[in-house]
């Protein structure tokens, strides 16, 4: 992964805790950036919740799955031991976790989440009642 320097600057952003809604067009490295944000919160901030919202499961599913594509090549001491990985979900020993969830009409409502990445929501059929949930 190269990272340019949109990719920088949204990172940076990001772990500054804004928040950001990412008018943007295919190829340009934002999704595996999502991917490797989720990951590192996941593995780094204890007891975090990251929910990856897509316009369907499998979609979700595509996007949790580059984030374990990415935890496999990392370097073994930068490698949190996972606690549990199944195709909807990844979750860490220190208690951080990784759910990957289609944007259902009450998609998300009963978790807590630290990091929400509602992915190409302009595709979600309920993407307003979401936002409505999640935003506070």
């Amino acid at each position: 992964m190269e990272m340019w320097p949109h990719l920088l600057a949204l990172a940076r952003e990001w772990e500054q805790g804004q928040s950001q809604v990412v008018l943007k067009a295919r190829q340009l490295g934002i999704s595996w950036l999502l991917a490797a944000y989720a990951l590192w919160t996941a593995q780094y901030k204890p007891a975090s919740t990251v929910l990856l919202l897509s316009q369907g499961e499998d979609e979700a599913k595509e996007l949790l799955d580059k984030a374990r594509t990415i935890w496999q090549f990392l370097p073994e001491d930068l490698r949190e031991q996972m606690k549990d990985d199944n195709k909807g979900n990844i979750s860490f020993h220190g208690g951080g976790e990784i759910k990957a969830l289609p944007a259902t009409e009450k998609a998300g409502r009963s978790y807590t989440a630290t990091v929400l990445i509602p992915d190409e929501a302009a595709y979600h059929p309920y993407a307003a009642s979401n936002y409505a949930a999640y935003i506070p």
